[in-house]
């Protein structure tokens, strides 16, 4: 499909197959403030489709041709796979290199669930995700039932790998880390929204002829400290509800954090389609994060990542909200190595101090 639905579905499958155990089940939230997971996977999408347009043309073609190719179908290789999908498993199998390229946590079961993909099944599927976009709205509950059923029923048990418990190798001081980085992550996620809840009032009184807007869900935010003070300053996109109609409409907020010294008020509006002011932009030193009301400067020369692309390779805080203790075998060395380190630094302090006392008293 196009390319945000592939990331969508991807991630409805990957749930309805390969759920959290019961240990990590927690009350997950819905919104987005890390843009690097978000251009993370646009990246890892276009590698994977990039890998998919190699594997089935038999040759390999330069990069810009590909790039070129895509553009101008915008993303929409549909009719190309046709003859990939429905099979028995004894042809050679495309989406495994797409798979692999997009580095897909369980790629190869990703990739025998797409060969095995009936096209009915494929059309139900592209039905359920266009009638929301067609009308600008949220997938509705029934929709996604849907779509989560019949992810869940084409995928064989076969396809799902049961993995070794990585749990039991979690320190007591890695698993206090992880429970922090959620804490501070949930705390933010409560700031943040109580924060735009009040602007879309203010923006209600000051703009009595428009329809009434509710929060949906945050969908990105970057963080920059304006001299010179040093004030956090926050641009956040987010989707609002119209109470009358129902559909979704991107939002963007400027805000600063408590006991600003600004004169600039802090706002929100409604950001008009299309949206292609947003996150069109990035390379391997820098990223386009959050789209604006216009094209300021004042808005662009503080929305440029330091790492752009190689930022995305490094652990995430949203990856710690989703950590599975039985399958994120790297995630948990990265907590045990984060652990050791502040263990150590734990007994360093405790031996200077006991040094210190032993001083005092001599």
């Amino acid at each position: 499909m196009d390319p945000v639905s592939n990331i969508a579905l991807s991630a409805v499958w990957y749930d309805a197959n390969f759920p959290l155990p019961d240990a990590d089940r927690r009350t997950q939230p819905h919104d987005i403030l890390d843009t690097l997971a978000i251009l993370r996977a646009v990246s890892r999408s276009l590698h994977g489709l990039v890998a998919l347009l190699h594997a089935t043309s038999g040759q390999k073609l330069p990069l810009h041709e590909i790039l070129k190719y895509l553009s101008y179908a915008q993303c929409d290789i549909s009719v190309m796979l046709q003859p990939h999908l429905n099979q028995d498993g004894s042809s050679p199998n495309p989406f495994v290199a797409a798979a692999t390229a997009a580095e897909h946590p369980q790629a190869s079961s990703m990739a025998a669930f797409f060969a095995s993909l009936a096209p009915a099944k494929l059309d139900r599927l592209r039905s359920l995700m266009t009638s929301a976009t067609a009308n600008n709205t949220a997938l509705s509950r029934e929709s996604l039932t849907q779509i989560h059923t019949i992810l869940k029923e084409e995928t064989p048990a076969m396809m799902i790998q049961r993995p070794l418990s990585q749990r039991r190798n979690l320190s007591k001081t890695a698993l206090t880390i992880l429970e922090r980085k959620r804490q501070a992550y949930d705390q933010q996620q409560s700031l943040i929204r109580g924060r735009i809840e009040k602007l879309l009032r203010k923006y209600a009184r000051g703009h009595p002829s428009e329809p009434k807007y509710k929060l949906d869900f945050i969908c990105g935010m970057a963080l920059t400290d304006d001299p010179p003070f040093n004030q956090r300053r926050y641009h956040v996109n987010f989707m609002a509800a119209s109470q009358s109609t129902f559909r979704n409409t991107l939002f963007f907020a400027e805000f600063w954090g408590a006991n600003h010294h600004h004169t600039k008020t802090s706002f929100c509006c409604p950001l008009p389609q299309p949206y292609d002011m947003g996150r069109c932009y990035y390379g391997r030193d820098s990223a386009r994060m959050i789209a604006y009301p216009d094209h300021s400067i004042d808005y662009l020369s503080s929305d440029i990542t330091h790492g752009g692309l190689d930022d995305t390779e490094d652990t995430l805080d949203t990856d710690f909200l989703y950590f599975d203790s039985e399958r994120d075998v790297e995630l948990a060395k990265a907590l045990q190595k984060m652990a050791k380190q502040q263990d150590a630094r734990q007994r360093s302090s405790t031996g200077m101090f006991d040094q210190w006392t032993r001083t005092a008293k001599c």
